[in-house]
């Protein structure tokens, strides 16, 4: 019985490890692409096909703001497939 107990916990600390080694690449890698202005979107010639976050974020705060009829439930830009 203490074998098998042994070999089960030995196999989710090596899951755990295997997930939490996989995460952690994941994030730090992320997807590969450069940010060109480091953060600096307002300014970037690649805002506008830009998928980060923070591009996103900065194209709707420099749209103009329509009026609360023609706007959708959040008035969030879709999201990108």
């Amino acid at each position: 019985m203490n074998d098998r107990r042994g070999f089960l916990k030995s196999a989710a600390r090596g899951i755990a490890g295997a997930i939490l080694a996989g995460g952690t690449g994941w994030l730090a890698l992320g997807r590969g692409e450069p940010c060109w202005t480091n953060g600096a979107c307002r300014a970037c010639p690649e805002l506008d096909h830009c998928e980060e976050p923070e591009a996103r974020l900065t194209r709707v705060q420099r749209r103009p703001r329509p009026s609360s009829e023609h706007q959708g439930p959040t008035g969030e830009e879709p999201m990108g497939d």
